[in-house]
C-alpha cells in the first residue's frame, strides 16, 4: 500500500503510536517516582495522567485535521496540517535534544520521523491543489494523456 496523500491514515498511525509511547513513558515515570519513597507517587501519577490526556487530545486533533485534509483536498487544510506537524516536530526535536531515558529518546525520534512523514504527505497534497496526486512528471503526463484520449 503506497501512501502518497493519505494523511488520514498517516495521522492515525501517528496518534496510535504516540499514545502508546506516552502510556509507556508515563508508566516508567510513575514507577520511578513511586520507588524513590519521597511521597510524590500520587502527584506524579496525576500529572502523568493529565499529560497523557493532553497528548492524546492533541494527536486526535492532528488526526482530525489530517482526515479533513485528505477528504477535502484543499490547500488550507494541508497547510494547517503542516503547521500542526511543525509544532509537533519542534517539540519532539527539543525533547530529543534534551534526552531523558532510552524510552523517551526512542519516542522523540519516532515522533520526529512520523512528523516529517506527514509533512511530506501534506506538502504533496497541497501541491496537487485538489487534483490527483502523481509521483513524477512523466506519470503526470501519462495521466493527462490518458484523460485526453477518453
Amino acid at each position: 500500500m503506497k501512501l502518497y496523500y493519505q494523511t488520514a491514515t498517516a495521522t492515525l498511525i501517528q496518534f496510535v503510536l504516540m499514545s502508546l509511547c506516552s502510556v509507556a513513558n508515563n508508566i516508567v515515570s510513575v514507577t520511578q517516582a513511586c520507588t524513590k519513597n519521597n511521597g510524590s507517587c500520587l502527584s506524579d501519577g496525576i500529572a502523568s495522567l493529565g499529560f497523557f490526556l493532553l497528548t492524546a487530545v492533541w494527536f486526535a486533533l492532528v488526526w482530525a485535521v489530517g482526515f479533513v485534509a485528505q477528504e477535502k483536498r484543499t490547500k488550507f487544510f494541508a497547510f494547517l496540517l503542516i503547521c500542526f506537524e511543525l509544532m509537533v516536530l519542534a517539540i519532539a526535536y527539543f525533547n530529543l535534544k534534551h534526552r531523558g531515558n532510552a524510552l523517551q529518546t526512542l519516542t522523540s525520534a519516532l515522533d520526529v520521523a512520523l512528523a516529517i512523514w506527514v509533512i511530506i504527505m501534506a506538502f504533496r497534497l497541497s501541491k496537487a491543489g485538489g487534483g490527483r496526486i502523481v509521483k513524477s512528471d512523466r506519470a503526470r503526463r501519462r495521466s493527462i494523456e490518458k484523460h485526453l484520449k477518453s
